[in-house]
């Protein structure tokens, strides 16, 4: 696994606050170095462009999102449902399409689940290639 030196690199979304700022702390704390990014530091395209100056990314958690106005569902407008859903699901899709294609051109990475024995908080198992497929499904992306 390359690394930003001498660790590996996480990239995380909605980091300002709640669970994206809970996930790039404890990334932190297992030794990652990470891309954070979040509405008002982040362009259009997240930060998905600063991935190209980095040698890899090893993982990714894009938990980046925003809420309607107080409108009741039937009085949204169209214009603010388009929003939510700009950041909410087309913002996780470019951020996914630039972080598969930056972990595309890297070699896989393949886990050790008893690596992990001793760690009951941290996942046993990593995506391997083709997981990113299933993943998506479920998430409805």
């Amino acid at each position: 696994m390359a690394t930003i030196r001498g660790k590996p690199v996480a990239q995380v979304t909605g980091g300002r606050s709640g669970i994206g700022r809970a996930t790039a702390v404890r990334f932190a704390e297992l030794g990652y170095s990470w891309l954070i990014s979040t509405s008002r530091t982040r362009r259009r395209h997240c930060a998905c462009s600063k991935l190209r100056g980095s040698p890899t990314l090893d993982c990714a958690f894009n938990c980046a999102g925003v809420v309607t106005t107080n409108a009741t569902f039937v009085n949204t407008p169209e214009d603010e449902f388009d929003r939510v859903m700009g950041v909410s699901a087309k913002g996780v899709w470019l951020c996914l399409k630039y972080e598969i294609a930056q972990m595309l051109q890297q070699e896989p990475v393949m886990s050790d689940p008893g690596r992990w024995a001793d760690k009951p908080d941290v996942c046993r198992f990593r995506g391997v290639r083709g997981s990113i497929v299933n993943a998506s499904n479920i998430s409805g992306l």
